[in-house]
């Protein structure tokens, strides 16, 4: 009996989430410059609430984006301790397996 558990292809998993948390941080500050660059468009005197409104909505943005960089990069990390977790049981597995055919049965008198 062989079994095997993809900790490889699971940690591969972990870490291309990981990456999204960083792309969502970098997309993150990227919204942040363009609504600085935005602002700075609007003049010295923009129309009522329009520059309080651009604000708002870059805000608004840059928050859900640091959500979902936070949230990959827990997911990205757990799925990693995932792996591990899952390796350290096949090799207790594997080792337990190779103990039990190891050890002499000896038939009941």
């Amino acid at each position: 009996m062989a079994y095997a558990i993809d900790t490889d292809g699971t940690r591969r998993a972990g870490s291309t989430i990981l990456d999204a948390g960083t792309a969502a941080t970098d997309c993150t500050v990227a919204a942040r410059r363009a609504g600085d660059h935005a602002l700075a468009a609007l003049g010295a005197a923009p129309p009522a609430g329009l520059s309080r409104s651009l604000t708002n909505f870059v805000d608004t943005h840059v928050a859900a984006l640091d959500g979902l960089a936070v949230a990959f990069e827990a997911l990205g990390a757990a799925v990693g301790a995932t792996a591990t977790s899952a390796e350290q049981a096949e090799q207790r597995a594997t080792a337990a397996m190779a103990a039990a055919s190891s050890t002499p049965t000896t038939p009941a008198s």
